[in-house]
């Protein structure tokens, strides 16, 4: 693997995206512009453009996706996404870019699945309150390749172990990618002040469970990166409490604590870490402010507050972009 500083460096920015792929029903959601009836046919135009931009990057030339050779790099591997609803979204864009390849695809809410015996796992520090199980998916290619995804809202390290424990066991070959940011915000206001929320300090103990859990196994362990939000300000920071005006507006700097945890942790762990490494998504994110369901997306409606934390298929497509050059073109 390329080291995380070289590659991050390597994705400072001159953007276009990818547009366009076939989309299960269950997946169509991540479609974008939404196109209001208001809109005019130059309002609509504007947007299409801006959708069908290409991201690439100006110190290297990515790969353009390749179905059969996303399921050729990873024939007879499993690719397991495990996070929270961002998780998912990234699910859903593999389920569109795959479908040329993709042999079976299944998903639906965890509740009508067979899966973890124990019906409430309980949220660490939060007596009474029980992980939200949200979603579960799998897709089978015709390489012989497998992708799952399995989301939860917040981190328990139980269920982990638990799903973990259904799976046949983990091989060096194996491949998780994971994340669980969105839902632990840094910021809450209280008596008018804007303080360091509780949620962001459990978010520094849950991550290092989930990092315990994933580095005792043989498989390869990718942390996405955080995804910007823009809800105002330099970081583009949801802060509990606050009012937002509607729309989405662009972040500076963005919430780079996340993934600067990570990087601490990292150094710390040292040799038993060596198979952890990131997923750089969260710069070329960062100015398309503009591709949140808030903004192009099927939650773009005037009168509720915008959704500028989940994305369109345009900036998700091109994570999983990434992911393909990441996979299979970079070597140490």
């Amino acid at each position: 693997m390329i080291p995380v500083q070289k590659l991050v460096a390597t994705l400072i920015l001159t953007l276009r995206y990818i547009y366009g792929a076939e989309c299960p029903a269950w997946a169509e959601e991540i479609s974008c512009p939404h196109r209001q009836e208001e809109s005019s046919t130059v309002q609509r135009q504007g947007e299409q453009e801006k959708y069908e931009q290409v991201y690439q990057p100006h110190a290297c030339e990515l790969h353009p996706w390749d179905a059969h050779g996303f399921g050729k790099c990873l024939a007879n591997r499993r690719l397991i996404l495990i996070g929270d609803s961002l998780m998912r979204q990234m699910f859903q864009s593999l389920a569109c870019l795959l479908s040329p390849v993709t042999l079976t695809e299944h998903a639906s809410n965890w509740s009508s699945t067979s899966s973890t015996g124990r019906l409430d796992y309980p949220m660490p520090g939060y007596p009474g309150k029980y992980v939200s199980k949200q979603f579960w998916g799998d897709i089978s290619l015709s390489s012989g390749a497998n992708v799952h995804a399995r989301i939860f809202g917040s981190f328990s390290g139980v269920l982990l172990e638990d799903l973990l424990a259904e799976m046949p066991p983990l091989t060096q070959d194996d491949v998780i990618i994971t994340n669980f940011g969105a839902w632990y915000p840094r910021f809450v206001k209280q008596d008018g002040e804007v303080v360091v929320s509780s949620l962001y300090k459990r978010f520094e103990r849950d991550m290092a469970d989930l990092m315990r859990v994933l580095r005792d196994t043989p498989a390869q362990i990718l942390w996405r990166s955080y995804a910007p939000t823009h809800f105002g300000g330099e970081s583009g920071a949801y802060v509990s409490g606050e009012e937002y005006q509607e729309g989405c507006k662009p972040a500076s700097e963005g919430e780079v604590w996340y993934d600067q945890w990570l990087v601490d942790y990292l150094r710390s762990c040292g040799a038993k870490c060596d198979r952890v490494h990131m997923l750089p998504i969260f710069q070329l994110s960062l100015t398309k402010h503009d591709s949140h369901l808030g903004s192009l997306g099927s939650k773009a409606s005037v009168g509720s507050q915008s959704d500028c934390r989940h994305w369109c298929s345009n900036v998700l497509h091109t994570w999983n972009q990434v992911l393909y050059n990441k996979l299979c073109y970079l070597t140490q």
